[in-house]
C-alpha cells in the first residue's frame, strides 16, 4: 500500500476540501403581508355625546370617533341674586364641555331691593329676611283705579260728567257738536263758534225721547229765567228703532231750524237741517246723559245727518260775514253761475239747482234739560 503523500487531499468533511456543493443556505423568513388600509369614504363615528353649543370636528383616523371642539361656547353663570356674590376664586365662565359652578354666597341678614312699582301699587306678600336666595319681593297689588273727577261744565251749569241740569225724563238738549260735512262748516273756527254758543245758551237743540211711541221730538229752543228752555219753531217726529237704551232714527220730514245767537241775543244765523236723522244716540241708564265731558272736551258718541238746500241757504244772511249762508257753504258768491261755485251741492235733484244741498253730518253729545213744549 502507498504511503500518502500531503500533497493529496484528506477527506476530513470540509466541503472545500473534498471540492463539492455542501448544503443550501438556510430559507430567509417571509415578510409580514401589509394591513388593507380602511375604506376613506366610512362614516365618522361619534363615540360619546358632544356637549350643547360644541361643534363636531372630523376623525383624526378614517373610520374613527368623531371629535368636538368648545372653543366658541361659553357658558356664563346669571347675575347672582341682590346682595349675594360668586366666590372669586371660582370661574364663572368656562367652555360648554368644562363643569362650572355658580353658587352664590349670600351673607345673612342682607337687604333684598325690590324696583319701585308704578303709583298707586305695593308689594305685598315679600319675605326679607335670611339669606338673600330665600328673599322674595312678592306680588304687586294695586288700589282700583280713582272714579275720573267730575267735568267742568261751561258757566257753572249742570252737574255731572254731561252737565245734565233736569232729572233724565227723557227731555234732553245738545250740549257739544262737531261737523264733518259740509267742508265749509266743518272747520276749527266755525265748530268753535257753535261749541261756544251751545255753551252761552245761545245754540238750544232740544230733543225729547219717547219711548212709548218710539219717537224722538226736536226743535230749536229758547232759554228761559227758570233754566227751562221752550220749543219755538216746527217740532219734527222722527220715527225711532230703540235698542236698550240706544236709539236710532229714520230721516224727519220738514226742515229743523236751528238758531245761532250773539252774546247780546241777536241772530248771527240759522242752520236749517232737513231730512234729519239720528244713530247711535246712547242715553245712559239713569237717562241724564249722551256722551260726557271730560274738561273742555266732549266725547260725542251719537250721529245726525242732513241736507242743507240751496233755496233754504239762500234765505239766510249771515251779517258778520256779509254773505248768505248759501255763498260760504258753495265758497262761492251764490249771484253766480252754479258750474262756477267752488263747492257745488253734493245732492243734486232733478228740480235743478235751488232744490239741490249740501250734505251735513256730525256728531253729538246731550244732557237732561228741563224742557216745555216738545
Amino acid at each position: 500500500m502507498a504511503a500518502c503523500s500531503e500533497s493529496e487531499p484528506r477527506d476530513d468533511g470540509d466541503a472545500s476540501v473534498r471540492g463539492d456543493a455542501g448544503p443550501l443556505p438556510p430559507t430567509p423568513p417571509t415578510p409580514p403581508t401589509p394591513p388593507v388600509p380602511p375604506d376613506p369614504g366610512c362614516p365618522p363615528i361619534a363615540c360619546g355625546p358632544i356637549p350643547d353649543g360644541c361643534e363636531p370636528t372630523p376623525p383624526t383616523v378614517p373610520c374613527g370617533c368623531a371629535g368636538y371642539d368648545c372653543s366658541g361656547c361659553r357658558n356664563t353663570c346669571p347675575p347672582p341674586p341682590p346682595g349675594c356674590m360668586y366666590d372669586p376664586s371660582i370661574p364663572t365662565e368656562a367652555a360648554c364641555d368644562q363643569p362650572l359652578s355658580c353658587e352664590a354666597i349670600c351673607p345673612p341678614g342682607c337687604t333684598l331691593a325690590c324696583p319701585a312699582p308704578r303709583p298707586g301699587c305695593r308689594w305685598e306678600g315679600g319675605v326679607f329676611d335670611g339669606p338673600c336666595d330665600e328673599q322674595t319681593c312678592g306680588e304687586v297689588v294695586c288700589d282700583p283705579e280713582p272714579p275720573p273727577p267730575p267735568s267742568s261744565c261751561p258757566g257753572g251749569r249742570g252737574a255731572g260728567l254731561c252737565c245734565a241740569r233736569g232729572p233724565g225724563d227723557g227731555s234732553m238738549r245738545v250740549v257739544g257738536i262737531d261737523l264733518a260735512a259740509p267742508a265749509a262748516l266743518a272747520n276749527v273756527a266755525i265748530i268753535s263758534l257753535l261749541q261756544g254758543a251751545i255753551d252761552g245758551d245761545r245754540l238750544n237743540w232740544l230733543l225729547r225721547f219717547d219711548e212709548a211711541a218710539a219717537v224722538v221730538r226736536t226743535a230749536n229752543g229758547v232759554g228761559t229765567a227758570s233754566g227751562a228752555f221752550v220749543a219755538e219753531g216746527e217740532v219734527l217726529a222722527l220715527d225711532a228703532r230703540i235698542d236698550g237704551t240706544t236709539w236710532s232714527t229714520a230721516p224727519a220730514t220738514g226742515t229743523l231750524r236751528l238758531d245761532v245767537s250773539n252774546d247780546d241775543g241777536s241772530l248771527l244765523t240759522t242752520l236749517p237741517i232737513d231730512a234729519l236723522q239720528f244713530d247711535g244716540l246712547a242715553i245712559t241708564d239713569d237717562g241724564t246723559c249722551i256722551g260726557s265731558r271730560s274738561g273742555r272736551r266732549w266725547i260725542l258718541p251719537a250721529r245726525f245727518g242732513g241736507s242743507i238746500r240751496v233755496s233754504e241757504a239762500r234765505a239766510v244772511f249771515i251779517d258778520a260775514l256779509g254773505m248768505d249762508l248759501c255763498s260760504l257753504l258753495a265758497g262761492s258768491f251764490c249771484d253766480m253761475p252754479a258750474s262756477t261755485w267752488m263747492h257745488p251741492p253734493d245732492v243734486v235733484c232733478s228740480g235743478g239747482t235751488e232744490c239741490s244741498a249740501w250734505t251735513i253730518a256730525g256728531s253729538l253729545a246731550a244732557a237732561a234739560t228741563p224742557v216745555e213744549g216738545l
